[in-house]
């Protein structure tokens, strides 16, 4: 007999063992249940959290962007007009360029040619001028020689009046001695 109630208590004493670990597992499973499930809430929560946070930096950093975009943008149109104006300024600059340097050209080709004209009149002028110097200095030499044919003839007149007088001098002793003479006869 005593196998008998060895056979009825072994399975008993794993039922008692098997119902305190099964209580103690039940009692802390509802726990762990609602533990696990708060935490999955906490966990979705967090994640949801996360992914609002993500959703807003994600759409604060679009606001921004978009704002810089709008600001490059208008900066770009900004610059394009300020180019445009330049371009046109530069156009209208190089156009006025161009006409004035036809006109400069054409004032260039007048005093061109009235340097011409200028050098030629020069030229006569100083042809005119070494004629006339020439004829001072050929008028001056003649002078000088006038001066000199002057006295030279002044000399050669009073020697032909001297001549003459003498001359007359001799005609009159002769006509005076021929009356004379003719007188004593």
């Amino acid at each position: 007999m005593k196998k008998a109630y060895l056979y009825f208590l072994v399975p008993l004493v794993g039922l008692v063992l098997f119902g305190a670990v099964y209580w103690q597992y039940a009692s802390k499973f509802e726990q762990e249940q609602e533990q696990r499930e708060v935490k999955k809430r906490a966990d979705k929560q967090a994640q949801i959290d996360k992914l609002n946070k993500d959703r807003q930096k994600a759409l604060t950093e679009a606001t921004i962007a978009q704002d810089k975009r709008k600001a490059e943008k208008a900066a770009r149109e900004l610059r394009e007009e300020k180019e445009k104006a330049d371009r046109v300024i530069a156009e209208q600059n190089n156009r006025k360029a161009k006409g004035d340097a036809e006109r400069l050209e054409d004032q260039v080709k007048r005093l061109t040619s009235e340097i011409e004209v200028a050098k030629k009149e020069n030229e006569k002028i100083e042809t005119e001028k070494t004629h006339l110097v020439a004829e001072e200095k050929f008028l001056k030499d003649y002078v000088k020689q006038v001066a000199a044919n002057k006295s030279s003839l002044q000399a050669v007149v009073e020697k032909i009046d001297a001549a003459d007088r003498a001359a007359e001098e001799a005609a009159r002793q002769a006509a005076a001695a021929a009356a004379a003479a003719a007188k004593k006869k």
